[in-house]
């Protein structure tokens, strides 16, 4: 063999191992899509913990309009409003792992627009974070909503609990006038 040859056949050697290694760790990673396998049942005013974090859902409103800063926004559906307060126990926390779920198993991010009123985030350790998060959901779709909420995404999580939050919507139809969400705040919790 000449020596530009075996060079050849090594690079192609390394570059197949380095597919079979990307493969296997797209095989074995967590579905971001399937629930966490076990979850703290909650209910509103309740704190519940997770590995990272301490959790307690204030209030949960449901209206037609939400308003922050002046700027009203309206839906023909409906804004599932939570107030929330997390605290960082032992590392930052950044809350990207919140959704609300439906009954039915559908599942809504919280909406972008108002990340003023979101708890600010990363929290860090011994600060507790307050805020909101809005959710636009189908008024069929109300009765029986939780908050989902798992450590952040981008950890390896597939066997941690979660937390689910029951949000005790019992009927669609009632549906409040406009909500306005105050910003999110910090404060020292130890």
């Amino acid at each position: 063999m000449t020596p530009g040859r075996s060079g050849g056949i090594s690079a192609v050697a390394s570059v197949l191992v380095a597919l079979g290694l990307v493969a296997a760790l797209t095989t074995t990673a967590p579905d971001r899509t399937v629930p966490a396998r076990s979850w703290v049942r909650m209910h509103v005013g309740e704190t519940g913990s997770i590995r990272d974090l301490s959790l307690r859902v204030l209030d949960v409103r449901v209206a037609t309009t939400v308003d922050a800063g002046g700027t009203p926004l309206a839906s023909t559906e409906a804004f599932v409003v939570v107030g929330v307060e997390a605290a960082a126990m032992r590392d930052p926390v950044s809350l990207t792992g919140v959704s609300l779920d439906t009954s039915d198993g559908h599942g809504y991010d919280p909406r972008g627009e108002w990340s003023s009123a979101k708890p600010p985030t990363p929290a860090q350790p011994g600060f507790t974070v307050a805020g909101t998060w809005v959710f636009e959901v189908p008024r069929s779709r109300l009765a029986g909503a939780a908050l989902l909420v798992e450590n952040d995404g981008a950890e390896f999580d597939w066997y941690d609990r979660g937390l689910r939050v029951d949000l005790e919507i019992s009927d669609p139809a009632e549906v409040g006038g406009p909500v306005s969400l105050p910003e999110g705040s910090v404060r020292v919790s130890r």
